[in-house]
C-alpha cells in the first residue's frame, strides 16, 4: 500500500494465486481498503500474469486525508476470506442438498463451468445456478432465475438467467422479455457442461430498472420465472 502526498490518494496491490481469486473476494478487498484507509471511492484493475497469479490494483481516495493502514493486518484479513472455486461450490451445494447428495453434486459441477464463470460467481450465484441445472437434470427443458447482481461491473442490477437444453435464439427471447416489461441492456451466453446432458446453453440478461422497482419485482420472482419458463418451453402461447 502506498499513500500519496498529503494522504489524498493511495495505491494498493494485492497478488494471490489465480485459483483463489473471485469477484466476491475483489469486492471484499476493496471494502476492506476503504474501511482501513478511511476512503470514500475506489477503482480497480485485474491482471493475470504468466505465472497464473491474479494481481489486483486499487486506487483509493476520499474527501479528506487517508489513514495509514497496516499491510500485515490487511493481508491476514484477505487470506481469511480467499476461497477457491471448490470451497465456494461446496458451500453453495451444501446449502441446497442433503449430506448424502452433496458429494455427488460437487463432482457433477466441479468442472461444469468455464474459468470466467468460476471467477465471477459468488456462493449465492452458484447456488442459483445449481438449482436451475438440477431442474434440467430432473427433466425440465428450460429453467430461469431472476437475481440482483452482488459484484462485478454492475452491482445492484437486475438480471435474468435462462438455462436451456437447446439454445434459444435471441430473436425469440427478446420479444418475450419485452412483453414482460423488461428492457434488456446487455446479454452474454455461456456453455455449461453437465455430465450425461447435452451442452447447456445459459443466457444472462441485464435489465434497465429503477432501483426502487427491483424489490417489488423480486417479491414476485417465483411467479415471473415460472411464467417465463412456461413460455420458453412453449407450454403457453406467446
Amino acid at each position: 500500500i502506498r499513500i500519496g502526498e498529503g494522504g489524498r490518494f493511495a495505491f494498493a496491490f494485492v497478488a494471490l494465486p489465480r485459483w483463489q481469486f473471485s469477484e466476491e473476494l475483489r469486492q471484499l478487498v476493496q471494502d476492506l481498503l476503504l474501511a482501513d484507509l478511511g476512503g470514500t471511492y475506489a477503482d480497480y484493475g485485474v491482471y493475470i500474469d504468466r505465472y497464473d497469479n491474479a494481481v489486483i490494483h486499487f486506487y483509493v481516495t476520499g474527501v479528506g486525508p487517508l489513514q495509514q493502514a497496516d499491510t500485515e493486518v490487511l493481508r491476514e484479513k484477505v487470506l481469511a476470506h480467499a476461497r477457491s472455486w471448490s470451497d465456494r461450490l461446496r458451500e453453495a451445494v451444501e446449502s441446497v442438498a442433503t449430506d448424502s447428495r452433496a458429494e455427488e453434486l460437487i463432482e457433477v459441477y466441479e468442472d461444469a463451468f468455464n474459468e470466467e464463470h468460476k471467477r465471477r460467481c459468488s456462493v449465492e450465484r452458484i447456488k442459483g445456478d445449481v438449482l436451475c441445472l438440477e431442474s434440467l437434470r430432473g427433466g425440465a427443458q428450460v429453467a430461469c432465475d431472476l437475481y440482483v447482481s452482488e459484484f462485478g461491473d454492475h452491482p445492484g442490477s437486475l438480471n435474468l438467467r435462462v438455462f436451456s437444453r437447446d439454445p434459444i435464439n435471441l430473436s425469440r427471447e427478446l420479444p418475450v422479455l419485452t412483453s414482460f416489461g423488461f428492457e434488456v441492456i446487455d446479454e452474454y451466453s455461456r456453455d455449461i457442461h453437465v455430465p450425461h446432458l447435452p451442452v447447456i446453453d445459459m443466457d444472462n440478461f441485464r435489465f434497465e430498472m429503477r432501483p426502487g422497482r427491483i424489490g417489488q419485482i423480486m417479491v414476485r420472482r417465483g411467479n415471473i420465472t415460472q411464467a417465463l419458463q412456461e413460455v420458453f418451453e412453449e407450454r403457453v402461447g406467446f
